[in-house]
């Protein structure tokens, strides 16, 4: 039986790379998913299914910020998408996940959240961000039966990412980090997150899942 027949799903940055991947991966496994980016989404979804299981935060964006120097409107611009952005998504979603009884939220973050990147300060500043508010919304909504986790990607195929590893040469010395020996796409993410939205993972809560074949325990 599938994992997640009959549950509603909300993705946010699903037009490609890990959201498509993850909105596929929900699909797949029986939910019916909405994508959108903008918070009417909430209630359109509500309107559409009835109901929301499930909302993955992945909407993110990516800037070169080098300090010093740094552009505060990138830096602005990067906090607004990539934490503003799901905190909003979830106080929108709480209520309805309340009214139903539970639900499962996902943030995705990144191994930014946690290392540190030289030229991409507004990137880390925000996914470390993203996760302190993950494991605050699990404790405030764990009474609600609403679980909060986050995934962290390392380097994965998108349309994102895909200037980090253009180069041959440097993708040579990405792809030397990384203990198994490949860079993921992103359904490796994906897997992650049908996990966490899924009653395989019922008593999880408040964690960040790594997704990067060891390249942070380096």
């Amino acid at each position: 039986m599938a994992l997640l027949a009959g549950r509603a799903a909300l993705v946010t940055g699903a037009a490609r790379g890990n959201g498509a991947a993850i909105a596929r991966a929900l699909a797949g496994e029986g939910a019916s998913v909405a994508l959108f980016d903008v918070e009417a989404a909430v209630a359109r979804a509500v309107e559409a299914f009835g109901r929301i299981d499930i909302l993955v935060n992945n909407a993110g964006v990516l800037f070169d910020t080098p300090l010093p120097g740094l552009d505060l409107r990138l830096w602005e611009k990067t906090l607004a998408v990539n934490l503003t952005g799901p905190l909003r998504f979830i106080n929108e979603v709480a209520p309805q996940m309340i009214a139903q009884g539970g639900g499962s939220i996902v943030n995705i973050t990144s191994i930014a959240s946690q290392l540190g990147f030289d030229s991409y300060g507004a990137y880390c500043a925000s996914k470390a961000g993203l996760l302190g508010l993950t494991r605050s919304a699990a404790l405030a909504l764990a009474p609600h039966r609403i679980r909060v986790n986050a995934v962290a990607p390392g380097i994965i195929h998108t349309d994102m990412t895909k200037d980090l590893y253009a180069d041959p040469v440097a993708s040579a010395e990405i792809v030397s980090r990384i203990p198994l020996g490949y860079i993921a796409e992103p359904v490796e993410v994906a897997k992650a997150v049908v996990y966490l939205a899924s009653d395989l993972s019922t008593y999880v809560t408040g964690t960040e899942h790594i997704v990067d074949a060891g390249y942070s325990i380096r």
